[in-house]
């Protein structure tokens, strides 16, 4: 068994160039421990997408990732 310690983020987005906002959540995930160790590792491809809706509300989704990790 492994502890690996995980930064998970969210941000909500509009998908849509017109004036109608057509909001949708993207969930992201980083490992903390590489944050600190080295400077190289802060860049944008040590962030992986999880998921992304435009139906469900952000909590739905983060209940849903929890238990995937579980």
């Amino acid at each position: 068994v492994a502890s690996v310690p995980l930064i998970i983020f969210i941000d909500d987005a509009s998908g849509n160039r017109s004036k109608k906002w057509n909001r949708h959540f993207n969930w992201f995930l980083q490992l903390a421990g590489l944050l600190y160790i080295y400077k190289e590792t802060q860049q944008d491809y040590h962030t992986h997408f999880v998921c992304t809706s435009n139906r469900l509300e952000a909590l739905e989704m983060g209940h849903a990732i929890v238990n995937d990790l579980d």
